[in-house]
Formats: structure tokens, sequence, C-alpha cells
């Protein structure tokens, strides 16, 4: 089964707002032990109500539980 994604963002992410989703997990670092990383899992982009939804179809949507993170991209600075 899967779920899909409805997160409430801060109201500086105006609405239309690509955001992306990721999943922690911890893989392996080669040496026999693992490495923290966040894996990106879904996109999405932010509603009229504050609200982050994924947006990545067809896919099914999330697949996997644990600890999730939702995030902007930054931009891009000249100079």
């Amino acid at each position: 089964m899967t779920a899909q994604l409805a997160i409430p963002v801060s109201n500086q992410l105006a609405a239309g707002t690509k955001v992306f989703f990721f999943r922690y997990a911890e893989l392996p670092d080669g040496q026999g032990g693992t490495m923290p990383v966040w894996m990106q899992e879904e996109s999405g982009v932010v509603g009229a109500d504050g609200v982050a939804r994924r947006t990545s179809l067809p896919y099914a949507g999330v697949l996997k539980s644990g600890l999730w993170m939702v995030a902007q991209r930054r931009a891009r600075q000249s100079g």
C-alpha cells in the first residue's frame, strides 16, 4: 500500500513553489559501516492552503516508512 504526502510548510513558501521530499537512509560506506544520507524520493508543489503535496505522477506514491523532510531548492546567486 502507498501513502500520499501532504505536509504543512512555512508560510514563507508561496503557493506554486516546487519542493522535494527526502527520506533518511543509511547506506554502506565501503568499509563495513554505514553513512547517513537523505534520499530524494518525490517532488511536489505548495498549494494555496500552505500544504506541500507530491506531484510526481504517474509514480505510485510513498512506499517506505521512515523519517521524511521537505525542502525547497536554494535560489542561485550570481557573482
